[in-house]
Protein backbone atom coordinates (compact mmCIF):
# COMPACT_ATOMS: atom_id res chain seq x y z
CA UNK A 1 0.00 0.00 0.00
CA UNK A 2 2.82 2.69 0.86
CA UNK A 3 4.50 1.80 -3.14
CA UNK A 4 0.86 2.70 -4.35
CA UNK A 5 0.87 6.39 -2.31
CA UNK A 6 4.62 6.44 -3.48
CA UNK A 7 3.28 6.25 -7.17
CA UNK A 8 0.49 8.79 -6.48
CA UNK A 9 2.90 11.48 -4.93
CA UNK A 10 5.08 10.75 -8.19
CA UNK A 11 2.11 11.63 -10.35
CA UNK A 12 1.49 14.44 -8.10
CA UNK A 13 5.07 16.47 -8.71
CA UNK A 14 4.71 15.27 -12.10
CA UNK A 15 1.91 17.60 -12.23
CA UNK A 16 3.55 20.28 -10.73
CA UNK A 17 1.52 19.41 -7.26
CA UNK A 18 2.85 19.16 -4.31
CA UNK A 19 3.21 15.48 -2.40
CA UNK A 20 1.68 14.65 0.36
CA UNK A 21 2.78 12.86 3.87
CA UNK A 22 -1.24 13.41 5.41
CA UNK A 23 -2.88 10.67 3.86
CA UNK A 24 -5.28 9.29 6.85
CA UNK A 25 -7.57 12.20 7.36
CA UNK A 26 -8.08 12.25 3.14
CA UNK A 27 -8.60 8.57 3.03
CA UNK A 28 -10.85 8.82 6.23
CA UNK A 29 -13.19 10.83 3.97
CA UNK A 30 -12.84 9.77 0.70
CA UNK A 31 -12.37 5.86 1.14
CA UNK A 32 -15.41 4.40 -0.12
CA UNK A 33 -15.06 5.89 -3.57
CA UNK A 34 -11.59 4.31 -4.39
CA UNK A 35 -11.14 1.09 -2.08
CA UNK A 36 -12.77 -1.65 -3.71
CA UNK A 37 -14.41 -4.19 -1.07
CA UNK A 38 -13.29 -7.23 0.06
CA UNK A 39 -16.50 -9.01 1.14
CA UNK A 40 -15.88 -12.78 0.99
CA UNK A 41 -13.40 -14.65 2.84
CA UNK A 42 -11.45 -14.03 5.75
CA UNK A 43 -8.56 -14.71 7.67
CA UNK A 44 -7.74 -17.94 9.61
CA UNK A 45 -4.54 -20.13 10.26
CA UNK A 46 -4.62 -24.08 11.40
CA UNK A 47 -7.47 -25.15 13.64
CA UNK A 48 -8.72 -21.56 14.06
CA UNK A 49 -11.40 -20.21 12.35
CA UNK A 50 -9.70 -16.10 12.16
CA UNK A 51 -12.02 -13.43 10.77
CA UNK A 52 -14.62 -13.24 8.16
CA UNK A 53 -14.40 -10.88 5.39
CA UNK A 54 -17.81 -9.00 5.15
CA UNK A 55 -19.56 -5.86 3.17
CA UNK A 56 -17.98 -3.11 4.37
CA UNK A 57 -15.19 -2.34 6.68
CA UNK A 58 -13.64 -5.67 8.31
CA UNK A 59 -10.73 -6.39 10.04
CA UNK A 60 -9.01 -8.51 7.71
CA UNK A 61 -9.21 -5.99 4.84
CA UNK A 62 -9.75 -2.27 7.20
CA UNK A 63 -11.16 -0.46 3.84
CA UNK A 64 -10.66 -3.29 1.31
CA UNK A 65 -8.08 -3.35 -1.79
CA UNK A 66 -6.53 -0.09 -2.57
CA UNK A 67 -7.42 0.62 -6.26
CA UNK A 68 -4.49 2.74 -7.76
CA UNK A 69 -6.01 4.28 -10.78
CA UNK A 70 -8.71 5.95 -8.78
CA UNK A 71 -6.83 7.02 -5.68
CA UNK A 72 -4.03 8.61 -8.52
CA UNK A 73 -6.91 10.11 -10.01
CA UNK A 74 -8.77 11.32 -7.23
CA UNK A 75 -5.57 12.87 -5.98
CA UNK A 76 -4.87 14.53 -8.58
CA UNK A 77 -8.13 16.18 -9.52
CA UNK A 78 -8.62 16.82 -5.71
CA UNK A 79 -10.86 20.05 -4.93
CA UNK A 80 -9.18 23.17 -3.20
CA UNK A 81 -11.01 21.62 0.13
CA UNK A 82 -9.85 18.07 -0.74
CA UNK A 83 -6.42 19.02 -1.40
CA UNK A 84 -6.27 20.92 1.91
CA UNK A 85 -6.37 17.74 3.58
CA UNK A 86 -3.41 16.71 1.60
CA UNK A 87 -0.76 19.10 2.62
Amino acid sequence: VAAIFNLVNDCLIAQGKSPTELWNPWLYSLWYKRFMDVANGGCGGIGMTGLPAMKGWTAVTGFGKPWFPSIRNLAANANTTERSMLE
